[in-house]
């Protein structure tokens, strides 16, 4: 089936009568609001410079221009998702929200805050970023449910949170050595048919 038959999560739930958004990494060329949302930040590429944005970054259709500073995409998807999270909290109806972060794709690269402890310990700047990366996911989503049960959303609300592959960039140093990051024991990561390629976390 061609994109432009298929019938997307967002499509079927909107028909339902639910308000519906998505942040993130879309990686397609049609818009996610020509697909059942309603609402739409992030960028349409397979990667992005993550301080930086680049031209595919969309905000409702519209072409958005990343600001000169303070902004780190990762953070700005959350910022997105909590707006819109309040707007839900006013409406009538149920919503969706789809948050789709590109981090802990390359390039590796995470705020200086997240970094520096892992720097520290003597790894090489591409896992200080990955795991700078994946801390800053860990403090983005935890302030997203800190929020949802504050704003009492919680009770009512199903949060899936899964990713799209297994590890990648599994290689790295510590103290000049080289190392192989934890993957579950799995054999193979991202690109393999193997379990470790594709078996991923999935919490509800």
């Amino acid at each position: 089936t061609s994109m432009s038959h298929a019938v997307t999560s967002a499509e079927v739930l909107r028909g339902a009568g639910y308000f519906t958004a998505m942040t993130g990494k879309w990686h397609l060329k049609q818009q996610p609001t020509d697909f059942g949302f309603d609402r739409y930040f992030g960028h349409l590429s397979g990667a992005c410079n993550f301080f930086k944005g680049d031209s595919t970054f969309r905000l409702n259709g519209q072409s958005w221009k990343v600001p000169d500073s303070d902004f780190y995409t990762t953070v700005a998807d959350v910022d997105f998702a909590l707006d819109f999270l309040g707007e839900a909290r006013q409406s009538s109806k149920p919503f969706y929200l789809y948050v789709a972060f590109n981090a802990p794709h390359a390039p590796l690269v995470a705020p200086e805050e997240y970094t520096k402890r892992f720097l520290r310990l003597g790894y090489d700047q591409g896992t200080a970023g990955r795991y700078g990366m994946i801390e800053n996911i860990d403090d983005n989503f935890g302030h997203m449910m800190e929020l949802l049960e504050e704003w009492k959303m919680l009770e009512d609300t199903l949060v899936i949170f899964m990713t799209d592959n297994g590890a990648t960039h599994l290689g790295g140093q510590l103290g000049g050595e080289s190392v192989r990051h934890f993957n579950a024991n799995l054999r193979g990561g991202k690109n393999s048919p193997n379990e470790g390629g594709t078996h991923v976390p999935a919490f509800w």
